[in-house]
């Protein structure tokens, strides 16, 4: 199967019309994929994490049991269109999910339009007897989002990104800033401080910072309710091989904040290229009152300023981001249909049901005092 770099792919895609007869849809187990027929698709490094194929095949060794398939959509001649890891359950080709992370999303060469995503996905549907296409964790950046108003689509947000422009400085409202200067002063003023990165090509400082944020992250609530890492042998196996992630597409970081010989707080974190992505974040609860969680998403800002990161995203949006006033972009809950009776049926009745909840919504808004 041939991979296009992104400038030919571009004029691949000028100068064909697709059509579902000259594509070849084929169905095959995740762990066999050859991540290499991929590598010309991130020349750019704009592709989120879990964009690339190395994140699929990681998930899919600790977290499915390596149960998970790959769809590969290519054209008759054996250029890479398209690909979708899933779970095929019913006649309903489901991306695959996770309660804690984004696992899988779908990839697509460079430069393709809605009117060929939508051919893909109808010959996807077609090939393998399928009444849908679902995606529960779409990013709006995807480049399936250009469908959106297309038929047999259904668009519905579900959650939002939260991310930070990290070109020219650090994006902290003022008020905040002079918090965390203050909170800083006050945690050095009878200790040092020190901000690290490890990367994973340190292999002998990578395991010791990866023991040290276990610890840390379990140290406190979520070790006492039972949701730390350490506490499930399947997770801890996942979070261990990040650490065989380290090339420049895709590199497992982790960041510390250290009063003297003691980690206050870490992050784990994922570089592609000139992005950044925050995964976990634990901190000392002893030292909850001077922010140290706060304080290393500081210092990790100013590192991205300082060494050319221009993107550092939270992934999710979570409620303390707030003050930070963080761009933010929507992540959608998306099917596609298939053009036959038993998917116009599932589209009617998804449409039944989306409308009873926005009432639902709307009554529940209303009754609020």
């Amino acid at each position: 199967m041939n991979a296009l770099t992104s400038s030919a792919a571009q004029t691949f895609c000028e100068s064909m019309a697709l059509n579902a007869s000259d594509l070849d849809v084929s169905l095959g187990p995740l762990k066999n994929l050859p991540t290499g027929d991929y590598a010309q698709f991130h020349q750019n490094g704009s592709e989120p994490f879990w964009q690339l194929p190395q994140w699929w095949q990681l998930a899919n060794a600790h977290l499915f049991n390596n149960q998970l398939g790959l769809i590969q959509v290519s054209t008759v001649q054996g250029d890479l269109l398209a690909a979708f890891p899933v779970s095929q359950n019913g006649g309903l080709l489901n991306a695959p999910e996770h309660p804690h992370l984004t696992v899988g999303d779908s990839h697509w060469m460079p430069g393709l339009s809605a009117e060929d995503i939508d051919v893909i996905i109808a010959a996807t549907l077609q090939s393998l007897q399928a009444w849908g296409w679902q995606r529960s964790n779409t990013p709006d950046t995807s480049a399936s989002r250009l469908c959106a108003d297309a038929a047999h689509w259904q668009w519905r947000q579900v959650r939002e990104s939260a991310w930070f422009d990290t070109r020219d400085d650090v994006p902290i409202p003022g008020k905040l800033r002079r918090n965390l200067q203050r909170h800083w002063r006050l945690l050095e003023s009878d200790a040092e401080l020190n901000y690290t990165v490890t990367e994973a090509q340190d292999e002998a400082g990578i395991d010791t910072a990866l023991e040290q944020f276990l610890q840390l992250e379990a140290s406190g609530w979520k070790g006492e309710s039972g949701t730390a890492i350490q506490t499930d042998a399947t997770l801890t196996a996942f979070y261990q091989g990040l650490k065989t992630l380290q090339q420049p597409m895709i590199n497992f970081e982790i960041h510390q904040l250290y009063r003297n010989e003691q980690c206050v707080a870490a992050q784990l974190a994922l570089r592609c290229n000139t992005r950044r992505y925050l995964l976990k974040i634990a901190y000392d609860e002893t030292y909850a009152e001077r922010s140290p969680g706060s304080l290393l998403l500081w210092k990790t800002l100013e590192h991205c300023v300082e060494h050319d990161i221009e993107h550092l995203s939270l992934v999710s949006a979570p409620a303390w981001a707030a003050r930070w006033k963080p761009n933010t972009f929507p992540v959608w809950h998306v099917v596609r249909f298939s053009n036959d009776l038993h998917g116009a049926m599932r589209e009617k009745a998804a449409t039944l049901r989306n409308g009873m909840m926005s009432q639902l919504r709307e009554t529940r808004n209303r009754m609020r005092p």
